[in-house]
């Protein structure tokens, strides 16, 4: 087997006796939490004239232009002329012996590591987000909370750092700086103030825009593009991120600067206006002018003095233009002016003087400056939480347990390891293994698992740990030597713990308080045990569409009038579904606060556990083999999800040690329990959706070549379209205006295997409303002509 090892596309010479071995893996036993990838032990190559000219004579230090060592240089590994591995190398440094260069050592990593070159420290806020810039007011806010902003990406919840009620008792007004009536019907003050909200953000917008980032159009080696074998399924394409990155509001004023001394440095040479207003000399009278800009003639606005930081007063709301006093003393307190409105505003501030007293009295000196805007634009760029760009992947990476693959192509496929492993082929080297001699061993053993989000910072949640011993989410898992029996022991390993870089919230749904009934209002109050505001880590959730069911909410908009939301909002949710609760966003068995039901379907059980039980299995052994002169064909078929059989037995492939110089491998194995080879299956097998326009998927393993055939349940079958992307198989649902749930099943058949199954499809009807509460009929019968 011919190596050839390249860097920039320049071939390596290679010792003829250097052995390089190549360790591939893509799932660590003895750490669940991780994903590996390719990578050799360091290595030597000659220092001959070739790979000087390669490495740029890096030995000397005093050349200019050498071979940058700093980072890992783009690479390749070729075997017999055929491309095997794709990654980076990075050289260690030279050996030199009688004062001439001898050996280079390297080593050489595949591309996943290059994922981690790439993002280097980026923050989440340095992505370019400016397509989702949107203005900050309470039309878009009631929009984006009722249905959504740019096509879904951007939507509101009723996340807020405030207590809500909800009591339609028309005599209930409560609306303070901590808590509010949101209900609609009650005094004339309830409801929601738009400006408590802030956005959230589609996970997949994320991904696309950490993608748009990484380009070769933007500077780098090859574009970023991850597959859409996870982050295409609609588990994902529902996930949302809370925008908010510290416990204020959005500002909405600004400090009038005072780039123009005009004549009171002149004339008033006691007042300084560089450090923003100090009154040295005598007491005055300062009087602010605004002269808003043209367009913003009609918005309203204030006027602010702070005396050394702190608040000192305010005008009345103006509009148009308008003109503050403030009195003086002598005093050497700083004075600083703001203007502030809840509506992007643009204005000219002129600063006029005027004495008191003494020999100044009734003098008066000005100063007009720039022309100044207070931008009341939501930027999500800016209020995207504080997290890594690289540490925000990994925690998705953790939390489904992905499969993260640099592919040859310069894409990344990504994948749960459960569908990756399904997908696995099987591959037979009883010819090729040693099979009188080889190792069987006990393998690293966990007993305690610890999956943990950040510690939460929301009273709930707190109130929580304390009542529990562990905050909302997070699952204490023990491995037993019989789950059933009554006196079982935990098994002889060790302790595993990890952490995401995201934080739960434990939400509440509200009762009517006038009525005793309960409400389809769920929302989070983001304060700490003193009811204050607070801030949390990254919260991603689930949004839901749900119906208000009469009970109607109101939101206050920027000018204080106040509106009924619409038929629907936008709920947040530990889950996909409240009937099937498919998919979920925490690890435990918690109960769900929409209906006190329990989530089942989490995130350990939907792609953590059938890993993590089939590797501690009671039957499970470590098995090592070597095998010699593996065949190349094999090699470059080999597929780390594939089922290795050796005799009547089978195995999964832990990692594997390659010499690439003679082709020797040394097969670490792990006895396999799920040896389903070439199935045809989905990940779900019923949808249930609400009646709005929608696309639903469900993951098929080897989808390949198919037919969906729509079966008519008695609803038509006209309001569903089928569709696929790889494995993933789509269902466009049409929005339901029959008011009737209606069904239908489809039939999915793989065309070359003859395998089939069946999806069943559910969606409800649109919510019946009423423009006000009162129903008349003009008489006492009603009929209807059908069950609908």
């Amino acid at each position: 087997m011919v190596i050839k090892l390249l860097i920039g596309g320049q071939k390596l010479d290679l010792f003829k006796d250097e052995n390089i071995n190549l360790n591939s893996s893509i799932a660590d036993v003895s750490d669940i939490t991780k994903n590996t990838t390719d990578f050799t032990k360091s290595f030597t190559v000659p220092a001959s004239d070739n790979n000087n000219n390669i490495f740029k004579h890096y030995y000397n230090a005093n050349i200019d232009g050498s071979f940058d060592a700093r980072i890992k240089q783009e690479g390749s590994i070729e075997l017999d002329g055929i491309p095997f591995k794709v990654g980076k190398f990075r050289l260690n440094g030279v050996k030199i012996k009688n004062g001439i260069p001898d050996s280079y050592n390297i080593n050489f990593w595949g591309n996943l590591v290059g994922l981690k070159d790439t993002l280097k420290n980026d923050e989440l806020s340095s992505l370019d987000l400016s397509a989702y810039i949107h203005e900050f007011s309470g039309a878009n806010v009631k929009t984006g909370l009722s249905t959504s902003l740019f096509s879904g990406d951007i939507i509101y919840n009723l996340l807020a750092k405030k207590r809500f009620l909800y009591n339609s008792d028309p005599a209930d007004n409560t609306q303070e700086e901590t808590l509010s009536n949101i209900a609609f019907d009650a005094g004339a003050d309830t409801g929601i103030i738009w400006k408590d909200l802030r956005p959230s953000i589609k996970l997949l917008a994320l991904i696309e825009a950490i993608e748009n980032k990484y380009t070769i159009a933007n500077g780098y080696t090859e574009d970023l593009v991850f597959s859409r074998d996870f982050f295409g399924r609609s588990e994902f394409e529902n996930l949302y991120m809370w925008l908010n990155n510290d416990a204020e509001e959005l500002n909405n004023s600004v400090q009038i600067n005072f780039d123009n001394a005009g004549d009171i440095n002149t004339g008033l040479s006691e007042i300084d206006l560089v450090e923003n207003f100090y009154v040295n000399g005598y007491p005055s009278l300062v009087y602010i002018d605004i002269v808003p800009s043209t367009g913003f003639e009609s918005i309203p606005y204030v006027v602010e003095r702070h005396l050394d930081g702190v608040f000192n007063g305010e005008s009345p709301e103006r509009i148009g233009d308008s003109t503050k006093n403030f009195n003086t003393v002598i005093s050497d307190r700083k004075h600083t002016f703001f203007v502030r409105t809840e509506s992007s505003f643009s204005f000219t501030a002129t600063i006029r003087v005027v004495g008191k007293s003494g020999i100044y009295i009734g003098t008066n000196y000005s100063a007009t400056m720039s022309e100044q805007s207070i931008d009341m634009s939501v930027k999500p760029s800016s209020l995207i939480p504080k997290l890594k760009t690289i540490d925000f992947l990994k925690g998705l990476f953790n939390m489904f347990k992905l499969v993260v693959i640099p592919q040859n192509d310069g894409t990344t496929y990504v994948n749960t390891l459960k569908s990756y492993y399904a997908e696995g082929g099987l591959i037979n080297i009883t010819d090729f293994a040693n099979t009188n001699q080889y190792e069987v061993e006990r393998g690293d053993i966990l007993n305690e698992i610890f999956f943990k989000f950040s510690d939460g910072e929301t009273l709930l949640n707190k109130q929580f740990k304390t009542n529990t011993g562990f905050y909302y989410g997070d699952s204490e898992t023990y491995l037993y030597d019989d789950e059933n029996a009554p006196n079982k022991k935990l098994l002889d390993g060790e302790t595993l713990e990890f952490e995401l870089p995201f934080e739960q919230v434990i939400y509440e749904r509200l009762t009517d308080l006038f009525t005793n009934e309960q409400t389809n209002f769920q929302y989070g109050a983001i304060i700490d045990d003193k009811l204050e505001p607070t801030n949390v880590k990254p919260h991603i959730f689930y949004n839901i569409s749900e119906d208000v069911a009469g009970k109607n909410i109101g939101l206050i908009d920027e000018l204080g009038v106040k509106s009924v939301v619409g038929a629907t909002y936008n709920k947040i949710s530990h889950v996909n579904n409240d009937d099937l609760q498919d998919f979920s966003t925490v690890f435990s068995n918690e109960f769900n606060e929409w209906d006190g039901n329990l989530i089942e379907n989490t995130l350990y059980s939907n792609y953590h556990q059938d890993y993590i039980t089939s590797i501690f299995n009671i039957k499970r052994r470590n098995f090592t083999y070597t095998v010699k002169n593996f065949p190349l064909r094999l090699l470059t078929e080999l597929s780390l999800n594939d089922v290795v059989q050796i005799k009547d037995n089978y195995y999964r492939i832990d990692k594997y040690d390659l010499n690439l110089l003679n082709g020797d491998i040394k097969f670490k194995l792990i006895n396999s329990f799920d040896n389903v080879i070439n199935g045809f299956s989905p990940d779900r097998t019923v949808i249930s959706t609400d009646y709005t326009a929608k696309t639903e998927s469900v993951y098929v393993i080897n989808l390949g070549n198919y037919t969906a055939v729509k079966n008519d349940t008695g609803d038509g079958i006209g309001w569903v379209t089928v569709s696929n992307s790889g494995n993933n198989l789509y269902f466009a649902f049409d929005k339901n205006t029959s008011g009737a749930t209606r069904t239908m099943t489809v039939t999915v058949t793989n065309n070359d295997t003859l395998q089939e199954f069946d999806i069943t499809l559910i969606q409800s009807s649109i919510p019946v409303t009423f423009d006000n509460n009162i129903i008349t009929f003009d008489n006492n019968i009603l009929t209807w002509d059908s069950n609908i």
